[in-house]
């Protein structure tokens, strides 16, 4: 990787970097191991009274194709690229079984997902759960965006059709970098050290 590292898009150069910087700290590993338990024993216990956690898939709409990623949205600044998909990947960290399933579309017409967990090992129920969401979208309903739209269920059939919901203002629109160069200096915005502070803060409801 070191003589090689200049192939590498920044946001892998910068995942690399993270990885070193853990091996070099053994306690941040320990730290680390201890919350990921910590998060896995909280998931076994919303387990002993619900069959099926259902969140968004990810927290925001679908962006400009142009970005790379998302850093800002919402009026939240996201620190590096993976932070904006971060209610997706703490679910895999889990160890619980997960399905994405299109739910339909928001008030631009954009598609939206829902993700459904189960508890360890009982996959079958997370499959049926999908099963289930996707049997109640074959309804026809009108679509705004294609035809090939026709068949999904809309986020909410009951209602008539709303203006663009507060979070699609100019102000809290998604965005992110274009170029490498812009992706570079995102991530240079914030040492390692200054993310596991924010994580540990975060972690300890700060």
């Amino acid at each position: 990787y070191g003589s090689r590292r200049e192939h590498c898009k920044p946001e892998i150069q910068w995942n690399i970097g993270l990885g070193d910087f853990v091996l070099t700290h053994p306690s941040v590993l320990l730290e680390a191991h201890d919350a990921l338990c910590g998060m896995r024993n909280h998931a076994n216990d919303l387990f002993r009274d619900f069959d099926i956690v259902a969140t968004p898939c990810v927290m925001i709409p679908p962006f400009d194709v142009n970005l790379r990623y998302v850093s800002r949205a919402g009026g939240m600044e996201f620190r590096n690229y993976v932070e904006w998909f971060a209610q997706t990947y703490c679910l895999s960290l889990l160890n619980c079984p997960v399905i994405s399933v299109p739910c339909g579309f928001d008030n631009n017409g954009l598609p939206v997902g829902i993700q459904l967990m189960g508890a360890v090992w009982e996959d079958l129920q997370v499959l049926k759960a999908a099963r289930c969401i996707e049997a109640g979208m074959m309804r026809p309903t009108p679509c705004k965006t294609t035809s090939m739209c026709s068949h999904v269920l809309p986020l909410d059939p009951m209602r008539t059709p709303a203006p663009a919901p507060a979070f699609h203002t100019e102000e809290n629109v998604s965005r992110g970098p274009v170029s490498a160069r812009e992706a570079i200096d995102h991530h240079a915005r914030y040492t390692f050290e200054q993310n596991l502070e924010f994580n540990r803060a975060a972690g300890q409801g700060k």
